[in-house]
């Protein structure tokens, strides 16, 4: 038998958690417990079975996102904001330096602000990827 803390710091639950399952498992007198009374008193407990299963999930979420980036199947933010950036800027300029009247070319500046960014990213990399040096490279 082991006490409170003990159990606390072997299974990873807390402390408090731990005290108040005891307790509505009718074991909370007792200074020392088994890991049968133990186990029995978690397993009585749902919101703490819920608790470890969302965290199960969510480690799952991180792994598979960590995997894709090691994969290089998602490309980091910083790395599409600073392959896109010159590209704006230019387009931009173009448009500002254009013969258009000055209607058409608010238009066209507005459509690029307003744009979904996931629609322009398709557009400008299709067939191929951003890499960390910002050139345009195949897919292979």
């Amino acid at each position: 038998k082991l006490t409170l803390t003990s159990w606390a710091t072997g299974t990873g639950v807390s402390r408090r958690s731990l005290h108040r399952a005891l307790q509505q498992a009718g074991l909370g007198e007792q200074t020392t417990w088994s890991f049968q009374e133990i186990l029995r008193a978690l397993l009585r407990q749902p919101e703490l079975a819920e608790a470890r299963l969302r965290k199960l999930r969510a480690e799952g979420l991180m792994a598979e996102h960590e995997l894709a980036v090691a994969r290089r199947e998602v490309v980091p933010a910083a790395a599409v904001y600073s392959f896109f950036e010159p590209r704006f800027v230019a387009m931009k300029n173009i448009i500002l330096r254009s013969q258009l009247d000055d209607g058409s070319k608010d238009d066209l500046l507005r459509e690029l602000r307003e744009r979904p960014a996931a629609e322009v990213a398709k557009g400008c990399t299709e067939g191929g990827s951003i890499s960390e040096n910002n050139a345009a490279t195949p897919l292979t």
